[in-house]
């Protein structure tokens, strides 16, 4: 008599890239009715909440997705270390770029707009508001549930797509280019295994960092230094990009 057959043991279902359809689907619309409701228009913390996090909530808890997605941070130190690199150098060209953007266009008015938005409220709140939530909320719908739903067409596909699409949702035609540098290192580190956690604090820190240089360091940036930040934030991101993914196939293997 033979026994029985083992239980193959219960896997959470992982996202597909359906998935990423309905959350950019669902995010539309919240920013739709939040746009035409004016109690909310102008509430940053609503705004964060309802177009980013609840639509990553739901989808993840239909699909019972929480286990394959908010997987805890594992990575070693040299690993979040390289993270970090990419973060600062992508940052440093997306500061170059706004500023070449800014002298051939002279965006200062949208930037006098954000400055006056987020002055309008305390340091401590500022850090909550503008460098916590949205590393929180958006991180977890982009980098957590469309990020991880499109991975089955590729990884730098998925990638691409993921950085555009985080882009076009900031609502900036002029600032397309720095916000996108940054969208793209975020993505790549969010792509690997327990990513999320790792994207989210340096979302964070980028953040916090242009708060910190928005209260300290007022005046633009002129054209020559503005090209010096892009050549320097070019070459280190491509230098930063290449010992993160070496670091992280090493991890990979290990594993």
């Amino acid at each position: 008599m033979t026994g029985a057959a083992p239980e193959t043991p219960f896997e959470k279902p992982h996202l597909i890239p359906l998935d990423a359809v309905l959350a950019v689907l669902f995010s539309v619309s919240l920013v739709l009715l939040t746009l035409s409701f004016e109690p909310l228009l102008n509430n940053h913390l609503a705004w964060e909440v309802l177009c980013f996090l609840v639509p990553a909530l739901v989808i993840l808890t239909v699909r019972q997705s929480f286990g394959t997605v908010f997987l805890p941070l594992t990575s070693p130190p040299s690993k979040a270390y390289a993270a970090l690199s990419v973060l600062l150098s992508a940052t440093v060209l997306g500061l170059g770029t706004s500023g070449i953007i800014d002298n051939y266009f002279d965006v200062s008015p949208l930037a006098e707009e954000i400055e006056k938005e987020i002055n309008a409220h305390p340091f401590y709140e500022q850090v909550f508001l503008f460098a916590l939530l949205p590393a929180v909320c958006e991180e977890a719908l982009f980098r957590g549930v469309i990020l991880n739903s499109l991975k089955s067409m590729g990884k730098w596909i998925s990638i691409i797509l993921t950085a555009t699409l985080f882009t076009i949702f900031h609502g900036s035609v002029e600032l397309f280019v720095p916000i996108f540098a940054v969208s793209l290192a975020l993505t790549v580190i969010g792509y690997e295994k327990g990513g999320l956690t790792l994207a989210m604090l340096c979302h964070f820190l980028h953040n916090f960092l242009n708060l910190l240089l928005m209260k300290f360091v007022p005046g633009d940036i002129g054209l020559p230094a503005a090209f010096g930040m892009t050549a320097a934030g070019l070459a280190a991101t491509v230098l930063a990009f290449n010992v993160f993914n070496r670091i992280s196939s090493r991890v990979e293997k290990e594993v």
